[in-house]
């Protein structure tokens, strides 16, 4: 008798929908008011002061890439001037170019960052 396998979702099928719900996750942390930016101060990648702009970088994995091109374009569609530095490296790598100023924000797990600067 062949035996039936029990329905359900199949590795690929739930990596799938795994990636679908981080990334609704993701945009929905986007939304917001219509004008977004209307209570925030005037806030740029320089200490000068000058017009709003940001640099998001990413890891280079592309997991890391497409996040940074979603914050981009939020904040551009926010009016901000955002710019993406794709592939900078590993955390050791970014995470300094954070510090320096090279780079505004990148996207990042929490735990593992929380690890890295403990």
């Amino acid at each position: 008798m062949k035996e039936s396998r029990p329905l359900g979702l199949g590795r690929r099928a739930f990596g799938g929908v795994a990636a679908g719900i981080g990334l609704a996750m993701a945009l929905s942390a986007c939304g917001g008011s219509s004008d977004p930016l209307s209570n925030a101060p005037a806030t740029s990648g320089t200490a000068s002061g000058g017009a709003t702009s940001l640099v998001i970088g990413s890891a280079d994995f592309p997991e890391s890439q497409i996040i940074a091109e979603l914050y981009a374009g939020a904040l551009t569609a926010a009016g901000v001037t955002a710019t993406t530095k794709p592939n900078i490296g590993s955390r050791e790598v970014y995470f300094k170019a954070v510090q320096d100023g090279s780079v505004d924000v990148i996207p990042d797990y929490t735990g593992n960052l929380l690890l890295h600067v403990d």
